[in-house]
């Protein structure tokens, strides 16, 4: 896991979750790569930080399929405070989650 803060704001702009070394099962399978990414932005229309955007990358191999490699990005703009549909993190650390 990797946590990126920006210091002058004291909020979070990054998170990557990730799968430290490779998954092996004998010769059934093999996952060498799993990471997730989050990017943070403060969104001023709500007054508090937001995902702006989501990466995921899988790689890794299985019996009788062969290799596997998928990714996505996905880049959030539907983004309105009036109607929560999503998760939000308060401005600050310690306030509530706020849905958008």
């Amino acid at each position: 896991m990797e946590l990126t803060i920006d210091k002058d704001n004291r909020t979070l702009k990054r998170a990557s979750f990730y799968l430290d070394r490779p998954i092996r099962k004998r010769f059934l399978y093999r996952v060498d790569t799993i990471r997730t990414t989050f990017d943070f932005e403060f969104l001023e229309n709500c007054g508090c930080i937001g995902v702006k955007e989501s990466s995921i990358e899988v790689s890794g191999s299985a019996i009788f399929v062969g290799r596997i490699t998928y990714s996505a990005t996905e880049t959030y703009s539907d983004i309105e405070c009036e109607a929560p549909i999503r998760y939000l993190l308060g401005h600050s650390f310690e306030g509530a989650e706020v849905r958008y």
